[in-house]
């Protein structure tokens, strides 16, 4: 026989999405399908039916919710007459036959199944008398069936009590009188007797014992199921073998549900979900049919509320088999471990979401790094993955959306934690909130395609080989990080990723990528809507750009103190290069440079940008510059245009060697950048402020007067040099040095009379314009005497300064005379009034009880004391070049 032992019954609800619904039995053909909706059946017109796929379906989509239903109905049409072929049997004819037969047989228990479930319904509505009574009946009709008279008794008792299943009555008949065979009447009869396909409406089943309980009893205590897992812990197995049905895991809720059969093999531990201990006899239920598991087999509700934690981590605590999870909103307490080999799905038809709305961390310690160093793991963060020794390897994760929710209204901590992992694929993860969205150190041969992330810096990656992203997104980063931060990432590449909404109006984050000791190529890769620094800020790399976008939101109107290029390269060793590509900018008040280059090698063809100067270009202000030596090439001219400043092999500027003749012979220093003046002794002079900028190397923008050079023999790095400063534009004398092999220091100034002045305890302060206002009159230093200032005494502690340019906004302006223990000895208050005059009133102090503090006494003005005075630091007056 070829008829696969399946009960010819399926049921699904519709979805809303699929009008195409198989099954798993076979038919003859459309006319022996029965498809019903809700209970009514459908007409035949309303569906197709393909033999190739074994299913039907609608020419509408049904409504979501229907419960459809398909079921096998095969006419009992017996083979009337077998022909035989050279006095040989026919087996195919036979065959045909008996498969016929036993679909009938099949679809005779499952009405038989319907109407035990009808019974077993009423059974549950009679009183406890009512049951006594009817449990009494059954026994008398009991009937001990045996090897001798067990299909006869069979017979018997149907011709007795289903005089209306005349043709299966009629197909026993012939089995039984042999007209078929003894070996056909041996094998029904074995399945009839082991099988009991439930044939007879549970008659047969209330015929055949085990134990106590007849097998009806117990084929109606599978049907109705276990409702809950508790009560699954509570209830007795039969035997080794015994096989039930778990309704639902939580009572009620119509999930995690599944078959279960028990055992007593040694070594089994209870789960939660799949292997569940019983306290009766020793036994354990484990679950059958689990290709994967879900969270709900473990009692997760999933209702984007109820704690679901350890019904999580019981999912994947399994390891050997795939999770998957539903369209749902999975809440944590705590942070969740994933392991090597971890198979994690989400819902394809919806996403799936894991949420942590906690600061708990994992509580793990003790483990360390794939070197044995120890390494902290003990992190807040939503997921992890905590290496016992060496790297977590052959993960898959997709579909899946998780998210680190916030604490005291900030993000904090990590979202995605997996330090040490490799040869894993992520696919379709979006993270969102935390510090961190994906954090990683040490990874190698990872996959990560269209994976999303909105944290305060999206992607974190500290050290890793043979990465490959593609399709990435990092988005709505904060100030003060960098969407992609790469770090000793090597052999590398990103492919259509992109960094989107890095910070905001007036709080720009550090760059959109932020990549250092690394080997990357980037292509098709970009960035839009950037309020940041730099668009790449590349230090100690070997980067290839290739294609890039950056067209749309590039708000370029920071600029950092250091890192100041929209595309910004540090270090000799660096070596980037664009290729074609666009770059647009938003330009608004003191922007970036285009690219700066702080040593290193810079190289570009054709990229799509506009009014961008080379170093010496004097026409653009948005243009490529050199900090120290570098290489420059565009390599997109067919001439070629170089800008080369390589080691000893410099020309180093030091056009006029010292000389004696009518004294020293200074060197117009013009626009030469003071970082190329070294070599030998060298003697400068600055007369154009608008050369003297801090962009050149000079220690203040308008600088004017004497640059002072002292170097050894050698030049560049390779020479030890100090330069001094001889400003004729202000007081601030400054010096810096660079050592052998190493760039220029910052300016340092010289603390002179001539910036300092002495206040009236006898402490030094930087000065500008300084006023020492007496009882009866003022002193000037000659800063001071620059503005025509003047005095007058209004009353007793009443003063008046007169013709400044007011107090100075850059530091101190004002400082009063104390007494050996650092008290003031009066109590000021001042003001500019509105035709700039400075208005100083000082009197005695007292102590306020109110505000339980020393304030000025109004009532009681006072005179400054004979001999002490009050400085006032004004400022300065603008210097003409």
């Amino acid at each position: 026989m070829t008829v696969a032992n399946t009960n010819p019954i399926q049921h699904y609800t519709a979805n809303g999405i699929s009008k195409v619904f198989t099954f798993d039995f076979l038919v003859e053909g459309k006319s022996n399908i029965v498809v019903s909706a809700n209970g009514v059946t459908v007409d035949p017109s309303e569906y197709s039916y393909s033999e190739a796929t074994r299913s039907i379906e609608f020419n509408t989509l049904p409504v979501i919710g229907t419960e459809i239903t398909i079921e096998r109905k095969t006419e009992l049409v017996r083979a009337i007459n077998y022909q035989s072929h050279d006095n040989s049997f026919r087996p195919d004819v036979v065959n045909y036959d008996f498969d016929r037969i036993w679909r009938v047989l099949q679809e005779k228990g499952i009405e038989s199944a319907k109407t035990l479930s009808g019974l077993i319904s009423i059974l549950e509505q009679l009183s406890d008398s009512d049951r006594k009574i009817v449990e009494a009946l059954i026994e008398q009709t009991r009937l001990n069936i045996t090897e001798d008279t067990g299909i006869t008794a069979l017979i018997d008792l149907e011709a007795n009590k289903r005089k209306e299943q005349d043709k299966l009555y009629n197909v026993l008949q012939q089995i039984q009188a042999g007209n078929l065979g003894n070996e056909l009447k041996n094998y029904f009869n074995t399945v009839l007797a082991t099988q009991t396909p439930n044939i007879f409406d549970g008659i047969d089943t209330g015929l055949i014992f085990d134990g106590e309980e007849s097998q009806k009893q117990i084929n109606a205590e599978v049907l109705k199921g276990i409702p809950s897992l508790d009560v699954l812990r509570a209830y007795k197995p039969k035997y080794v073998g015994h096989r039930v049905n778990l309704i639902s895991v939580n009572l009620g809720q119509n999930e995690g549900g599944g078959e279960f059969i028990a055992t007593q093999k040694a070594g089994l531990i209870d789960d939660n979900g799949t292997i569940v201990s019983s306290p009766r006899n020793g036994f354990y239920w484990v679950r059958l049919n689990n290709n994967y598991v879900t969270p709900e087999m473990f009692g997760a509700k999933g209702d984007a509320a109820s704690d679901d934690f350890l019904a999580l981590q019981a999912a994947f605590n399994i390891k050997t088999k795939p999770v998957q999870l539903e369209a749902k909103t999975y809440k944590t307490s705590k942070p969740l471990e994933l392991y090597t080999g971890q198979i994690v799905r989400g819902s394809k038809t919806g996403q799936s979401v894991i949420s942590k709305y906690s600061a708990s961390k994992t509580g793990v310690t003790g483990r360390t790094n794939p070197s044995g160093s120890p390494y902290n793991y003990d992190q807040d963060c939503a997921i992890f993955f905590g290496a016992w020794y060496g790297w977590y390897s052959y993960i898959e994760m997709s579909n899946i959306t998780i998210i680190k929710e916030k604490v005291d209204g900030e993000d904090v901590g990590k979202t995605f934690f997996a330090p040490y992992i490799s040869m894993s694929n992520f696919k379709n993860i979006v993270v969102k909130g935390g510090e961190y969205g994906f954090f990683g150190e040490d990874l190698w041969m990872m996959n990560w395609i269209r994976c999303e992330a909105y944290s305060k810096c999206g992607f974190y990656i500290g050290t890793g080989t043979s990465n490959t992203f593609n399709t990435c997104w990092s988005k709505e980063t904060k100030a003060g990080y960098s969407a992609w931060r790469l770090n000793n990432l090597v052999y590398s590449t990103l492919i259509n990723c992109c960094a989107e909404y890095v910070g905001e109006d007036g709080k720009p984050a550090e760059a959109a990528y932020h990549i250092t000791n690394s080997d990357l190529t980037l292509l098709n890769c970009g960035a839009e809507n950037i309020h940041a620094y730099n668009l790449f800020r590349i230090n100690y790399s070997w980067i290839k750009i290739s294609n890039a976008s950056c067209i749309y939101g590039i708000y370029n109107k920071y600029r950092h103190p250091i890192y100041s290029g929209y595309i910004d390269v540090s270090s000799s060793d660096s070596v980037v290069s664009i290729d074609q590509g666009r770059f647009t900018t938003n330009n608004s008040g003191t922007f970036a440079d285009a690219v700066r280059i702080d040593g290193g090698t810079f190289n570009y063809d054709a990229p799509l940008w506009v009014g961008v100067g080379f170093p010496r270009d004097t026409d653009s202000n948005f243009k490529i510059t050199v900090s120290n030596w570098a290489a420059i090439l565009d390599i997109s001219d067919f001439q070629g245009r170089k800008f080369t400043f390589n080691g000893r092999g410099k020309t180093w500027e030091n056009e006029t060697k010292t000389q004696f003749v009518n004294g020293i012979l200074p060197n117009a220093l013009t626009t030469t950048h003071l970082n190329n003046v070294r070599k030998h002794i060298h003697f400068g002079t600055q007369n154009s402020g608008a050369n003297g900028t801090v962009g050149r190397g000079y220690p203040s923008d308008g600088f004017g007067g004497s640059i002072l050079t002292f170097s050894d023999d050698d030049a560049a790095q390779y020479s030890n040099t100090v330069q001094l400063a001889l400003p004729v534009t202000s007081r601030d004398m400054a010096w810096r040095q660079a050592a052998w092999g190493s760039q220029f220091g910052n300016w340092m100034k010289f603390y002179t009379e001539g910036n300092t002045t002495v206040d009236s305890n006898g402490f030094i302060k930087k000065a500008s314009p300084i006023v020492k206002l007496y009882a009866d009159h003022i002193e000037l230093n000659e800063e001071a005497e620059k503005q025509e200032i003047s005095f007058e005494k209004l009353a007793i502690g009443d003063y008046l300064v007169k013709g400044s340019y007011g107090f100075s906004i850059d530091g101190w302006y004002i400082e009063l005379p104390q007494d050996a223990n650092g008290n003031k000895l009066l109590s000021v208050i001042y003001k500019t009034l509105e035709n700039g005059d400075i208005s100083i009133k000082t009197y005695k102090r007292k102590f306020d009880l109110e505000t339980a503090s020393i304030v000025a006494d109004l009532d009681s003005p006072l005179d400054i004391a004979e001999g002490r005075w009050i400085d006032l630091r004004l400022n300065e007056v603008a210097q003409q070049q």
